[in-house]
C-alpha cells in the first residue's frame, strides 16, 4: 500500500492535471483519505471513458473515485450530489452514498477543470440476461427511486413533453433523411479495427432493418406530436450494467447518477427493460407486463406512461445502433475498450428484430 498525506483542503481545490495513472489517483484520493489508501483501476461496463478507481483506505470501507464527464460543471455536480443525498435520506440505499471531504465539499477539480467524486463501493454483479425475479426486484428499486426523486425540493414534478420522446422523434426524422444504407458506400472517417468490425455489422443492421420494415417504424415515430405529461427527476441512464445484484435476486446497487435529469419515469423503465430485451423474434406484451407490474406494486403508472415503455425501449435499440455507427464510422470517435463496443453492438443487433416487431 502507498501512503499519501494531504494538506488542508480549500473549497473545491485544484490539483495537478490528471495523468491517468494510479499515482495521480492516489493524490486525488488523499483529499478524502489523507492516511494510507490502496488505489487500483476499476474496470466498468460503461463507455464514457471516465476514469474510475477502487480506493481501499486502511481500516475503512472501500470507495470508488470517479471523474465526471469533461463538460460537467460544478453546479451540475453539486445537483447530482444533492440528489444522491436526498435518496439516501429517503432510505434508497441502493444508490451509493457520496462521501464529503473534511471541509464538507464533495467535489475535487483537477487543474484541467475535470471534476471528481468519491462514492461508496457496492459489491454486486450486473447481468445482461436477468430472470423474472431479478427484473421484478430491479423494477421495485426503480419505483422507490422515482417515489423519492419526485420529492426533491429543487426539482418538483411538472407537466412537460418527454425529453426522451422528443429526442426519438428528432432521431427518427434524421435517420429517414440519412439512412444506414447511405453509410454503406462511404469509407469510415478513420480506418481502425473497430471501424472494420462495425462496417460488417452495419451491413447486417441494414438487412435486419429492411426485413423488419424499419422505415415504416421511423415514419410512424416521426409523425408523433408529443403532448405534455408529468415529468420529474429520473436517472436517464439506468441500464443493465448499472443494476447490481447479490444473493442472486436482491438489488444491492443502482449506480451512476451522472445522467440524471427531468423526464417521464417511463424513460427509466424503457432504458432498463430495453437493455434486457431478449434476442427473440418477437417480444409480446407479456414480456413487459411482469416488470411493469412489479414496478406498480410500489408506484402506479398512468396508461400513457405504460404505453410509452415499449415504444421508448424498442426505438432505443434502433437509435443505440445508430449512435455506434455514426460515432465510429462517421465521427471517428475512439473508445478505451473496443471489444466492449463490439459486444454491445452485437447485443443490439441480436435484439433488433424483437425491437422492430414490438414497434
Amino acid at each position: 500500500m502507498g501512503c499519501v498525506w494531504g494538506a488542508a483542503v480549500p473549497k473545491v481545490p485544484n490539483v495537478a492535471s490528471f495523468s491517468g495513472g494510479v499515482a495521480a489517483a492516489r493524490t486525488l484520493a488523499a483529499r478524502w483519505f489523507p492516511a494510507e489508501a490502496d488505489v487500483t483501476p476499476l474496470a466498468t461496463g460503461g463507455f464514457s471513458g471516465s476514469p474510475v478507481f477502487l480506493v481501499r483506505p486502511c481500516g475503512g470501507r472501500p470507495h470508488v473515485l470517479k471523474a465526471f464527464a469533461p463538460e460537467t460543471g460544478l453546479e451540475r455536480a453539486h445537483w447530482i450530489h444533492a440528489l444522491a443525498d436526498h435518496l439516501q435520506f429517503a432510505g434508497v440505499h441502493e444508490v451509493p452514498a457520496v462521501l464529503p471531504q473534511a471541509s464538507g465539499e464533495t467535489v475535487v477539480a483537477t487543474s484541467d477543470g475535470r471534476l471528481w467524486e468519491m462514492v461508496a463501493f457496492v459489491a454486486g454483479t450486473p447481468t445482461a440476461d436477468p430472470g423474472p425475479a431479478q427484473i421484478a426486484a430491479a423494477m421495485r428499486s426503480l419505483a422507490r427511486i422515482h417515489a423519492a426523486t419526485a420529492t426533491l425540493p429543487a426539482s418538483p414534478p411538472a407537466q412537460s413533453a418527454s425529453r426522451g420522446l422528443v429526442d426519438r422523434i428528432a432521431r427518427a426524422r434524421a435517420l429517414l433523411a440519412t439512412p444506414w444504407q447511405d453509410m454503406l458506400s462511404q469509407p469510415p472517417a478513420l480506418a481502425s479495427e473497430l471501424a472494420s468490425a462495425l462496417e460488417e455489422r452495419l451491413a447486417s443492421a441494414v438487412a435486419l432493418f429492411a426485413a423488419g420494415d424499419g422505415a415504416q417504424m421511423l415514419l410512424a415515430l416521426a409523425r408523433i406530436e408529443p403532448s405534455p405529461l408529468l415529468c420529474q427527476v429520473v436517472l436517464r441512464d439506468v441500464w443493465s450494467e448499472h443494476i447490481l445484484f447479490a444473493d442472486p435476486d436482491r438489488v444491492v446497487g443502482v449506480i451512476d447518477l451522472h445522467a440524471a435529469g427531468i423526464d417521464t419515469p417511463a424513460t427509466d423503465l424503457a432504458r432498463l427493460l430495453g437493455s434486457w430485451l431478449p434476442p427473440h423474434a418477437l417480444v409480446g406484451p407479456e414480456w413487459w407486463a411482469g416488470g411493469i407490474a412489479a414496478y406498480q406494486t410500489l408506484r402506479p403508472l398512468t396508461a400513457r406512461e405504460v404505453s410509452l415503455v415499449p415504444l421508448l425501449a424498442a426505438s432505443g435499440v434502433v437509435f443505440g445502433l445508430d449512435n455506434w455507427f455514426r460515432w465510429v464510422l462517421g465521427e471517428a470517435r475512439s473508445f478505451a475498450a473496443p471489444g466492449r463496443v463490439v459486444s454491445r453492438v452485437d447485443r443490439l443487433l441480436a435484439t433488433l428484430p424483437a425491437a422492430l416487431a414490438t414497434l
